[in-house]
């Protein structure tokens, strides 16, 4: 006997606690969630002033390229709605 309501409650709760079961899956795989036993910290490379010059350069090149891509084709669109408008009115 379903119950209505609360039969699709029940259903809905019981596959949820099967999904979580089945989360313990991936609990082990690249070394886990929770692994208590490397307590080790990662150690971040020595990196010359000049190589982060470059990285942040290039950074911004490519930011610059993205937003003159955006503002070109937003002002695109600006430009076919306003003639759009006028077009049609």
């Amino acid at each position: 006997m379903g119950f209505g309501g609360v039969g699709s409650m029940n259903v809905v709760l019981n596959n949820n606690k099967l999904l979580l079961n089945k989360n313990n899956r991936f609990k082990k795989t690249l070394g886990g969630y929770d692994n208590k036993d490397s307590n080790q910290r990662y150690v971040m490379p020595e990196i010359r002033p000049h190589t982060l010059r470059r990285i942040r350069l290039k950074i911004q090149k490519e930011n610059r390229r993205v937003f003159i891509k955006r503002f070109v084709l937003m002002s695109l669109f600006i430009v076919l709605l306003v003639v759009v408008f006028l077009r049609y009115t």
